[in-house]
């Protein structure tokens, strides 16, 4: 489960970075 949402945080991370 904390792998997952480690994951995800890097990939909302990710999603912030492209975006801008």
């Amino acid at each position: 489960m904390f792998i997952v949402l480690k994951g995800l945080a890097v990939y909302c991370t990710f999603i912030l970075i492209v975006n801008k």
